[in-house]
C-alpha cells in the first residue's frame, strides 16, 4: 500500500483540470512527504456544491488510513460518510511495504495532479478525517506493493462523487481500468522518505539504480 503521498500541484492546474475555483491559496501549499495523520486537500459535493478544504488523512486515533474497494459500499451505507476525491502529486511504495530501503515514487507522467478516491467520515457538518481507498496493483506497482489507491481520471472524478447507492466497488473498479500503464510512472528516489521528517522537492527526484 501507499503509506506517504507528495502534493505539489498548482493552483491552476487543480482549477483547469477539475473545473472548480477557489480563492484559498493555502491549500496548495507543497508537501513532499505526507504521512497519514496529516491534512491535505480533497473536494467533495455537498449539495450542488463543490467544497475543496483539506482535511486530515486517517482517523485521529492512528487507526488504518485505508479502505479496500471491496469495503466501500458498507462504509458508505455506515452513516456520516460521503465520497471524496483526494488530490495529490502522487505517492511513495517500498518493496514489501516495509517503509525500508530505498522507496519508489508513482505518479502520471503529464499531469503534477493525481487523483484518488476517498470516503470523508463525520458527515457533511463537521467532517473529521478521510480515509483512501485501494485496491489490488497494476502491474506496473504490484512488484512493490500489493495494494494501491483507486486513481479517478477528470471524467471519474465526477461520478464519482456523484455517484449514490451501493454501487461504488463496480465504478471504482470501472474507474481503476481508464489510467493505462503508459500513464504512469514508477521511479526510485532518495531513501530520504523513509524519514517523515524529511521534505523537500529532492525526495522525488529520481536516483540511478
Amino acid at each position: 500500500m501507499s503509506k506517504r503521498l507528495a502534493f505539489f500541484v498548482s493552483k491552476e492546474e487543480v482549477e483547469n483540470r477539475l473545473g472548480i475555483s477557489t480563492i484559498r491559496d493555502n491549500l496548495f501549499e507543497p508537501d513532499y512527504n505526507i504521512t497519514p495523520g496529516k491534512h491535505i486537500p480533497v473536494i467533495y459535493r455537498e449539495d450542488e456544491e463543490i467544497i475543496f478544504k483539506r482535511l486530515r488523512w486517517g482517523p485521529e486515533s492512528g487507526g488504518n488510513a485505508f479502505i479496500r474497494v471491496a469495503d466501500a459500499d458498507k462504509e458508505l451505507q455506515s452513516g456520516n460518510t460521503f465520497r471524496c476525491s483526494v488530490l495529490a502529486s502522487g505517492f511513495f511504495i517500498w518493496k514489501g511495504d516495509t517503509e525500508k530501503g530505498y522507496p519508489f515514487f508513482v505518479r502520471l507522467l503529464n499531469h503534477s495532479l493525481l487523483t484518488m478516491a476517498g470516503i470523508v467520515y463525520g458527515g457533511h457538518t463537521e467532517p473529521t478525517h478521510f480515509k483512501i481507498i485501494e485496491d489490488e496493483s497494476n502491474v506496473l506497482v504490484q512488484p512493490m506493493s500489493e495494494f494501491m489507491p483507486v486513481l479517478l481520471n477528470s471524467e471519474y472524478v465526477d461520478k464519482w462523487l456523484q455517484g449514490k447507492g451501493n454501487q461504488a466497488a463496480p465504478l471504482l473498479r470501472e474507474a481503476r481500468d481508464q489510467i493505462q500503464l503508459t500513464d504512469m510512472s514508477v521511479l526510485r528516489v532518495s531513501k530520504k522518505v523513509n524519514d517523515p521528517q524529511n521534505n523537500a522537492p529532492e525526495l522525488i527526484q529520481p536516483i540511478p539504480k
